[in-house]
């Protein structure tokens, strides 16, 4: 994906990035996100679509979801003791 973000806003990128974790984002991600934030699904969809309107935001959901998956990362690949 570096190459192809060469030349690209700093929002497009994080627009690229977040449209590239949405498949997986759960649906208990998105609920914990706005539970915890001051956004709405609706602005989470537009974000996960690629049509994403400020860094801030962007950089705020790209951080916790990257999070999430992360953590369910490290239990997927746990090996069974």
């Amino acid at each position: 994906m570096q190459g192809k973000q060469q030349g690209l806003s700093q929002i497009e990128k994080l627009s690229e990035e977040l449209e590239a974790l949405a498949p997986n984002i759960s649906s208990k991600d998105k609920i914990e996100f706005v539970n915890n934030s001051i956004y709405r699904k609706s602005t989470i969809s537009a974000y996960l679509n690629g049509h994403g309107l400020n860094i801030d935001t962007a950089m705020e959901m790209l951080l916790f979801f990257r999070k999430r998956i992360a953590e369910r990362e490290k239990v997927i690949n746990a090996e069974m003791v």
